[in-house]
């Protein structure tokens, strides 16, 4: 399932999450953040960012905020995902 529109009026920013952010916040080994423009059938939002969040032994996962205006309350839900300590059952800080 593609989420971006193939408008060619509209591109895809990606960058890879600073390595400080990887391990203060998400206790990830590696993420990737991406913003596009979302096809119609998928959201009547404006703006899509997806960020993308590995850890080993445990998982990838995908959060996606859809938004039509960038706010200060969107960069504040960045930080919402966390992956658990080093071990699937062990909880962490």
């Amino acid at each position: 399932m593609s989420l971006a529109t193939n408008d060619e009026d509209y591109l895809i920013a990606g960058r890879e999450v600073a390595p400080e952010l990887l391990s203060g916040f998400f206790n990830a080994d590696w993420g990737v953040q991406y913003f596009f423009h979302p096809k119609a059938g998928f959201s009547d939002w404006n703006h899509c960012e997806l960020l993308a969040l590995h850890k080993d032994g445990q998982g990838t996962a995908f959060v996606l905020f859809l938004f039509d205006e960038a706010s200060r309350e969107l960069g504040n839900r960045f930080y919402a995902f966390r992956f658990r300590g080093e071990g699937v059952g062990d909880r962490g800080p």
